[in-house]
């Protein structure tokens, strides 16, 4: 599955950041999906209900 990762360098970047924590945010198609890091089994199940 493809996937983008951005790093937020600036604290405008975090503050304008479409999540509240911005340490991780998971997002498909623009969905917000999750703010945590995922387990592998949790990752994968968030991949089966999509």
């Amino acid at each position: 599955m493809p996937f983008h990762a951005y790093q937020l360098m600036t604290k405008d970047e975090a503050q304008n950041a479409p999540i509240i924590w911005t340490t991780v945010g998971l997002f498909y198609n623009g969905i917000f999906m999750t703010h945590e890091i995922p387990s592998a089994n949790k990752f994968e199940k968030i991949l089966n209900t999509l």
